[in-house]
């Protein structure tokens, strides 16, 4: 109280308020904008610009990526359009293209015979997103079998009971890797061969091989050949693939027939909007290839068609077996074997101590095994 008496009513409102700012007076030669007492100096805001600038490039580039991505898809939906209409009641079009952010876009077609949909699925480069980009790009250097690429995959659901039971696929030999990797069914029922008939850079995955004269030396299959062989047509191809079986390994036991589905799959690089049409006719030899399918075309000897039957039976008994729960006597063995193990573990420990070293650790599991015991009795009590 003495103190504030002393400063009186003056020197407290002094004590209180702030210290005037000093402005320091520096020489400055660099650009400036002034506006009335306002003074922008550009060079003191270098970091600010800096990263103004980043954050104004990549929202350019995610605007521009996303529009040159969907232009990408609505030139080659635009070109196909006119097949599709042919082919279907209710064909996809432009403005039915579905989008799931900037790079994934969906096409949605029915009503045909011996189809039940065909679904168009384009995976795009993120053209949005110049950070992934970069990183893309940079991997593909480092990993020359990576590529990501725009990719456009047509899949047919055929309807029920329209083709016999087989897996069958042609694939460049550029993407043979990734398919294989990719595709459970051609995985596990086929395998890869050349053909004289097929161009240079496709190889072979069949079931077997008179699944491979069945579709090939059939009218439809020729001419399939005969358009992927096209130099203008071939250098967009990755795969083409004829099955009856799931293209991820099942995770819960064997499908039941319901989910079992036939389709056509076909997957192409995307052409650039210039040239989007360039795969119409390809794309047309995979409709006439369906309506063959759909005559349901026998092979000459039936031995062939119980084999496969064999082999879809022999996988569903595999998934079975290694999905089923575990009998009584199962789990029984499995505990027997546990505490075999973890007696022939302490016995080995045991072997290698000196006679003090046991007889601590006899001691130690002894009073281990009374403490547990007299758990269970307070539990009961």
């Amino acid at each position: 109280m003495d103190f504030i008496n002393k400063l009186g009513p003056g020197g407290i409102v002094k004590l209180m308020s702030p210290s005037p700012v000093d402005f320091p007076r520096e020489n400055y030669d660099g650009l400036e904008f002034r506006y009335g007492r306002l003074t922008f100096r550009p060079a003191e805001f270098m970091l600010e610009g800096i990263v103004l600038s980043i954050m104004l490039l990549y929202l350019i580039s995610g605007i521009l990526g996303t529009k040159l991505n969907s232009s990408r898809v609505n030139a080659w939906v635009k070109a196909h359009t006119s097949l599709l209409e042919s082919q279907f009641s209710r064909p996809g079009n432009e403005d039915t293209v579905l989008a799931d952010g900037p790079t994934d876009y969906l096409l949605f077609s029915t009503g045909r015979r011996a189809v039940a949909y065909l679904q168009t699925v384009f995976n795009l480069f993120p053209r949005q997103d110049i950070l992934q980009a970069i990183y893309e790009f940079g991997w593909s250097m480092v990993d020359l079998e990576y590529s990501r690429n725009d990719v456009v995959t047509l899949d047919f659901k055929l309807s029920a009971e329209s083709a016999p039971p087989f897996v069958f696929g042609v694939v460049s030999k550029y993407h043979i890797k990734e398919t294989r990797k990719e595709r459970f069914d051609l995985t596990y029922f086929t395998k890869t061969t050349e053909s004289s008939l097929l161009p240079a850079n496709a190889c072979l995955m069949s079931e077997h091989v008179d699944v491979t004269e069945l579709v090939l030396k059939s009218p439809a299959g020729a001419k399939l050949i005969s358009k992927l062989s096209e130099p203008a047509i071939n250098r967009y191809f990755r795969s083409f693939v004829i099955t009856d079986q799931p293209d991820k390994r099942p995770v819960t036991g064997p499908l039941p027939a319901s989910k079992k589905e036939r389709r056509v799959i076909l997957s192409l690089n995307l052409p650039p909007s210039s040239e989007s049409g360039v795969t119409i006719p390809l794309v047309q030899a995979v409709f006439e290839l369906i309506d063959w399918l759909d005559t349901k075309p026998t092979f000459k000897d039936e031995f062939i068609a119980r084999k496969l039957v064999k082999a879809r039976t022999e996988l569903d008994a595999t998934l079975a077996k290694e999905f089923a729960e575990p009998t009584e006597e199962e789990k029984e063995a499995a505990e027997d074997a546990k505490r075999a193990a973890k007696r022939k573990a302490e016995e080995e420990k045991l072997a290698g101590m000196t006679a003090d070293q046991k007889r601590k650790y006899e001691e130690k599991e002894r009073k281990k095994a009374n403490r547990k015991a007299q758990g269970k009795m307070v539990f009961k009590q």
